[in-house]
């Protein structure tokens, strides 16, 4: 009974936040030109990523990822992230999960601003009658990031959170299904602390390549809107992913 009551219940709550998430990405889409008009620097960068998806069992996965951002021009690391999170997939519409992460952003001076990051997130995939497949996200960032001066890193962290609302469209390009095209929008909102509202904005376009069973690397184009202080970054990325893929029951055969 609280099964049955609780998957009615998700299911009429995002159907709710579906329309909602699509209606201010929306307004984000609009509005986008107006706060483009304020970016005074570009970036141009590339990121390295191994993303590794353990299944344990039917419902639960174990998810690692590591990830190095660099910028050109010139060639330099930018951040470098490590991330793992524990995924519950209760049916094949909702997915729920929580994860740590730690992050170091390097400055031009050298400084490296460190950030410990618990997040938790769900995950919507609505039924359509297409080769398309929509998925809605919803992360909440608890975010930790160490004081810093301008040239010295202070003692203790400041805190704030961070709203992430991500709307994903894939599908497969042929019909041995080894080719997906992926497109995606994801508005980043912060509250509490002093950080302003908006974080940043990030729309990606990339094909992910099925090389095995287990194994595809995915190729793609971000751009990255991100509000510093007084004035916006364009950041101009070509992402590369190495996705992983293991099952713990059958690899232990």
């Amino acid at each position: 009974m609280v099964k049955v009551f609780l998957f009615r219940f998700l299911n009429y709550s995002f159907a709710s936040l579906t329309k909602k998430v699509l209606a201010f990405i929306a307004f984000i889409f609009f509005v986008t030109p107006s706060y483009t008009q304020s970016i005074t620097d570009h970036e141009i960068g590339y990121w390295f990523r191994y993303f590794n998806q353990t299944k344990l069992n039917q419902r639960w996965s174990w998810h690692t990822e590591i990830d190095e951002r660099r910028l050109i021009n010139p060639d330099r690391q930018s951040q470098f992230f490590m991330h793992t999170h524990v995924h519950y997939t209760p049916n094949k519409k909702f997915d729920m999960a929580a994860g740590f992460n730690f992050n170091q952003t390097k400055r031009t001076n050298g400084l490296l601003i460190s950030e410990w990051r618990p997040w938790q997130e769900i995950s919507f995939t609505p039924e359509l009658k297409s080769r398309i497949k929509l998925s809605i996200r919803y992360r909440l960032d608890e975010r930790f990031i160490r004081r810093a001066t301008g040239s010295d890193l202070e003692h203790g962290y400041n805190f704030n959170l961070r709203h992430r609302f991500r709307i994903q469209a894939a599908s497969t390009l042929n019909k041995k299904e080894n080719i997906t095209l992926r497109l995606s929008d994801e508005v980043m909102v912060n509250s509490g602390g002093n950080a302003d509202l908006f974080d940043q904005n990030r729309i990606y376009l990339g094909a992910d390549f099925k090389l095995t069973k287990k194994c595809s690397l995915e190729v793609g184009y971000l751009n990255q809107i991100v509000l510093r202080s007084d004035h916006f970054v364009m950041f101009n990325v070509i992402r590369t992913t190495f996705w992983h893929k293991l099952n713990w029951k059958k690899d232990q055969r």
